[in-house]
């Protein structure tokens, strides 16, 4: 081939043609580095929303965590007084109540009654020990909520930091594009 020498269009040609393919993959650069931008700060907005989300479900939990221990103090003591109440007047046998009523028909009654307060006694303690059980689940489910919000904001940093490093490698490309136009 001919030399190329810098005066000539062959030589003039190519290197404007070198430039336009530069330009354009600068360019194609530019507008994936837009779009990965784009992309990093939608995943910054969903991490946030879910953020905010779970702030609330913290909230939430809490207020039910307190409920359930104020349930659980208030049926303790209502159940401590039964105890103590049933402690104090010792169990009446059969006989005693019979000596107790001054007809048959009210000693039916007394022995139904008392029966009923038996069972309802029992049902008292079954409610304390599920409701002693609920308040560890919710105790889980927080500590559980806390972590994951603790996650997030974790990943949201991460994103950020994605971000801004996206942010300067597009402002490289464009500081690229600016000294070829040049």
């Amino acid at each position: 081939g001919a030399p190329k020498q810098k005066g000539s269009g062959i030589y003039l040609n190519k290197k404007i043609g070198d430039s336009q393919k530069q330009e354009k993959t600068l360019a194609s650069q530019i507008a994936a580095a837009e779009d990965q931008i784009l992309l990093t700060e939608l995943k910054i907005d969903e991490t946030e929303n879910r953020i905010a989300q779970l702030a609330i479900d913290v909230g939430n939990t809490s207020a039910k965590l307190d409920q359930t221990a104020k349930d659980i103090d208030y049926r303790t003591q209502v159940t401590n007084q039964r105890i103590r109440s049933i402690y104090e007047s010792g169990k009446a046998q059969p006989f005693q109540l019979i000596l107790k009523t001054d007809s048959f028909n009210n000693y039916i009654l007394l022995r139904k009654y008392s029966e009923a307060i038996h069972d309802q006694d029992i049902r008292l303690i079954s409610s304390l020990v599920e409701l002693k059980d609920t308040y560890e689940e919710e105790k889980t489910k927080l500590t559980n909520q806390k972590t994951d919000a603790e996650n997030l904001k974790n990943q949201l940093s991460q994103q950020s930091s994605d971000l801004d490093n996206q942010k300067r490698q597009k402002g490289i490309l464009l500081e690229a594009t600016k000294n070829n136009e040049a």
